[in-house]
């Protein structure tokens, strides 16, 4: 078990270039099945590549990808587009989310901690019930995510980076990419 594990203890660059070129063509794919009317099949595996795409990304912000800090940034930042998170904004608030993991005491903004348990202890009535149902798993994974992901998420790095940073260019251009560009190629804005 050692042995298989050391495997994949330290970043392999001809297999990280494959992973990448197989998930260009996963993307391509699917657009491809889309605009010629095999839509679930299209959208099936378009939703497989962006989760292949989104675990590369989070590999690339522990620097883990590629062997190279440049490549794995510039990498990063390309995809980070694509997933609409940022790449410095990722890699700061999940290196924090790991350093912090588990501990209530500490907001995680930049993950799914909205609230410290203090916090939490000290909301008086409707204020706690509305904290539970924005918890809840339904709730939380089809409104509060995505609210975070695609809105809070500007504020955020608006606050932490400042709207003229890189990371701010970043986001702004994913939903430009998905807004504007996507569609023509078949694939719909949610």
């Amino acid at each position: 078990m050692k042995k298989h594990v050391q495997d994949f203890g330290k970043p392999d660059d001809r297999k990280a270039w494959i992973g990448i070129g197989n998930s260009i063509i996963f993307v391509a794919l699917s657009i491809f099945l889309i605009n010629m009317n095999h839509r679930l099949l299209g959208y099936g595996l378009l939703s497989l590549a962006n989760v292949r795409l989104f675990i590369l990304f989070h590999d690339m912000a522990h620097f883990s990808y590629f062997s190279s800090l440049t490549m794995n940034t510039f990498f990063g930042k390309i995809i980070g587009i694509h997933t609409h998170y940022p790449f410095n904004p990722w890699r700061d608030g999940h290196n924090h989310h790991h350093k912090y993991f588990g501990n209530l005491d500490r907001l995680d903004l930049s993950q799914t901690i909205l609230f410290t348990k203090k916090q939490y202890e000290n909301m008086k009535g409707l204020k706690k019930i509305a904290a539970r149902i924005l918890r809840e798993p339904i709730v939380f994974f089809s409104v509060s995510l995505p609210f975070i992901w695609h809105v809070g998420l500007f504020y955020i790095i608006a606050k932490r980076y400042g709207i003229f940073s890189m990371s701010f260019a970043e986001k702004v251009f994913g939903v430009v990419l998905y807004v504007f560009i996507m569609p023509l190629f078949g694939i719909p804005t949610l």
